[in-house]
């Protein structure tokens, strides 16, 4: 899997094969730090889940950046409902865009996964998968610019 970076775009190329899990790597900290500028960025894991309504971090990871809750929230799965710790962090996608003190979530994740990446995020910017030829692409670009992608009109102007 290659990552290729623009200036406010990445994409995401899997060779040969359809992915069934989207996955880059991101940066994050806690943002309620007296000098955030004096604490490193922690790289970690990401998976994009456009299932998923708000960004969560790993238990793991949290533990790890030492993050102290701003609330608890009950969050909705697929399975069951829970009550979990919400956390202030900054994170900073491939593309170097990056979100100052956004809420997300404890979650159980897999390790190395650190951080779901969930709809709050992605509608900020432009999404697109592809999977021409058994070659997943995919592609982020933030903010959201033109041209639209529409695939009826791409499939309208091939037609006679």
């Amino acid at each position: 899997m290659k990552v290729k970076e623009g200036d406010r775009a990445f994409t995401v190329i899997a060779r040969e094969r359809i992915l069934r899990v989207l996955q880059t790597t991101a940066k994050v900290r806690s943002s309620l730090l007296l000098s955030p500028a004096d604490v490193s960025l922690v790289d970690t894991e990401a998976i994009w889940d456009t299932g998923a309504t708000n960004t969560a971090i790993s238990e793991t990871l949290a533990a790890k950046l030492n993050l102290k809750p701003v609330g608890r929230v009950d969050v909705k799965g697929a399975n069951a409902t829970a009550t979990v710790d919400v956390f202030l962090i900054d994170i900073v996608l491939p593309n170097h865009v990056g979100f100052k003190n956004h809420r997300v979530t404890s979650a159980q994740l897999r390790s190395p996964v650190g951080l779901l990446i969930g709809m709050d995020i992605i509608c900020r910017g432009d999404f697109v998968i592809t999977n021409v030829k058994d070659n997943t692409v995919f592609s982020f670009r933030m903010p959201s610019s033109g041209p639209v992608v529409d695939f009826v009109k791409l499939i309208k102007k091939k037609l006679p």
